[in-house]
């Protein structure tokens, strides 16, 4: 692997003359590259962002909390569960519990679509976009900037509980985005210093869902009325967020991700790359680690600050697979006898507190 995030680098680099860099496809991540991400789930407002400007910046992040570890894994398609259903793309990317499938060129990086149970249905489900989504133009230096719609349309059969009131239910994603490198200078963070580019993203997005036959549902595509499920969900769902990344040469991804609402400028949540060789000290942050994800032949679940747990793994339908009893700090859990695929992972601690809930991946 080319790229597991040495603390070495940044030791290598102490003193930075602040400089614009050029990002290119060679930089972009690679097939075999690992990355950990913490994520903050709660930014401080007095993180400063900054503003758009030709002089140099610098940005300090080291306030940023470690709520979250995710492991961000650079994968070929082939080797990924229906990968096979996104024949143009040249990588895959774990995210939130499955994949998302890419194609890198020398002009742009676009996402063809998503793979996994994003909705929470309770089922895998593969969507390739009708109009496939730019992430970044290569290269891409100060005053980079281009403007993207893209948008997808994914029909499906219900099964479970709603397909008692329900036959079909179909999701139609649409966006626009406006994108701008618009800033440069020195970064602080976990990592030590880089030079970075920061990359200011709006994106306006709106969710339907409809649905199609049953007791409820009309024998036509009609937008779906949740409060007939008891769930009080407006559809569609309009959002809009502004995302600031913050770009580095030597990783070739986002080191920092702040995303914003839009209309409040509220900080939503925050990503960060973070050294694995520090994985055991966010034990003072967090609950519950669990890598590498996806995993192969075992995984690692970490307790912090507890003396015992159970661990239940069970597939999306719901049914239980195996329960390991979990003791403070790491324990191994074998994967070897799950087939490829996405299941569900639950802690609790002995008297019934659930510590977690999360999708965890096989993959070989």
């Amino acid at each position: 692997m080319k790229k597991l995030l040495p603390s070495l680098l940044a030791l290598c680099v102490p003193a930075l003359v602040s400089a614009q860099i050029t990002i290119d496809q060679t930089d972009f991540p690679a097939v075999g590259d690992l990355y950990f991400e913490a994520t903050d789930t709660m930014p401080s407002a007095s993180i400063d962002l900054g503003s758009g400007s030709s002089s140099s910046q610098s940005w300090n992040f080291t306030s940023l909390s470690q709520h979250r570890l995710d492991t961000l894994a650079f994968l070929s398609p082939s080797a990924v569960p229906n990968g096979d259903q996104f024949p143009t793309a040249d990588m895959a990317m774990t995210q939130m519990g499955g994949y998302a499938f890419a194609t890198i060129s020398s002009s742009e990086v676009e996402i063809m679509g998503f793979s996994g149970d994003f909705q929470g249905l309770g089922f895998v489900l593969q969507i390739p976009f009708d109009d496939p989504q730019t992430l970044v133009k290569l290269p891409t230096t100060l005053g980079t900037n281009f403007m993207d719609t893209y948008h997808f349309r994914k029909a499906f059969k219900l099964t479970g509980t709603y397909a008692s009131f329900v036959d079909s239910a179909m999701i139609v994603h649409t966006g626009h985005s406006s994108s701008v490198v618009d800033a440069f200078g020195t970064l602080t963070g976990p990592l030590g210093q880089f030079e970075v580019l920061r990359n200011q993203t709006t994106d306006w997005t709106t969710d339907s869902v409809f649905i199609k036959g049953g007791l409820f549902g009309p024998q036509t595509w009609g937008l779906a009325n949740f409060q007939q499920f008891g769930q009080n969900i407006p559809n569609p769902i309009v959002d809009s967020t502004i995302t600031y990344d913050f770009l580095e040469k030597s990783f070739g991804y986002t080191m920092v991700r702040m995303i914003t609402d839009k209309g409040t400028g509220e900080r939503t949540s925050a990503r960060f790359l973070v050294n694995p060789e520090s994985v055991s000290d966010l034990n003072s942050y967090v609950s519950v680690l669990v890598y590498p994800n996806p995993a192969t032949d075992f995984m690692y679940v970490e307790l912090g600050q507890t003396n015992r747990a159970i661990a239940k793994i069970s597939n999306l339908n719901g049914q239980l697979l195996s329960e390991i009893t979990l003791t403070e700090g790491k324990n191994e859990i074998a994967t070897s006898g799950l087939n490829s695929g996405l299941y569900l992972l639950q802690v609790q601690t002995e008297d019934g507190k659930n510590l977690l809930n999360s999708k965890i991946s096989v993959s070989r």
